[in-house]
């Protein structure tokens, strides 16, 4: 009898984030999507939210305990993040936060948030203006609604109920979860 697993099942690590075999990460990096490609730049308009897809691909809930995106050059503002449902309806959020830390991962602490295997998950990243800069990428066009990407126009803060659409923008943010501290 062999010490692998059976089935294909992949439990999650300690982070999952869009970079991330969970997420579409895997997709984007053939299409300039690589997390050393991204750059800082302005958050694409206020009251917004924009976000993307992940799965749990394995057995076993992953707990998320806190969220975290990578800030870029310029801090303004408040920004909220979370976590959607395959409906679109929200799991849990931050609620509104500074955005505070130049080029740095901002974390937020949660309340342990069990996800069952499946999905499609969402995470989702609003600003209360288009002022402040976070880390993202602009890979090839088309790309980011492929693999699960979408933006809501009434967005801050994050609503109980997303309408998500395709969004125009190529925008991949760096975005994520962690199951256990970082520090």
């Amino acid at each position: 009898m062999s010490d692998w697993p059976s089935g294909a099942y992949l439990e999650a690590g300690p982070t999952v984030h869009t970079g991330s075999l969970e997420s579409a990460g895997a997709e984007l990096v053939g299409g300039g999507g690589s997390i050393v490609n991204a750059t800082t730049q302005a958050f694409p308009a206020a009251n917004r939210a924009y976000g993307h897809a992940f799965y749990n691909l394995g057995r076993q809930p992953i707990v998320a305990t806190m969220l975290f995106w990578l800030n870029g050059a310029t801090m303004s503002g408040n920004c909220d993040i979370g976590i959607y449902d395959a409906r679109f309806q929200r799991i849990v959020s931050s609620g509104p936060v500074p955005q505070a830390g130049i080029n740095a991962a901002q974390v937020v602490s949660i309340s342990p948030t069990p996800l069952p295997p499946g999905g499609p998950y969402h995470f989702a990243l609003a600003m209360d203006n288009g002022a402040g800069h976070v880390m993202r990428n602009t890979p090839f066009s088309g790309q980011i609604n492929f693999c699960g990407g979408f933006m809501a126009i009434a967005g801050y803060p994050l609503p109980a109920s997303l309408t998500a659409v395709y969004s125009s923008a190529n925008y991949w943010f760096l975005l994520g979860l962690s199951q256990r501290s970082f520090f």
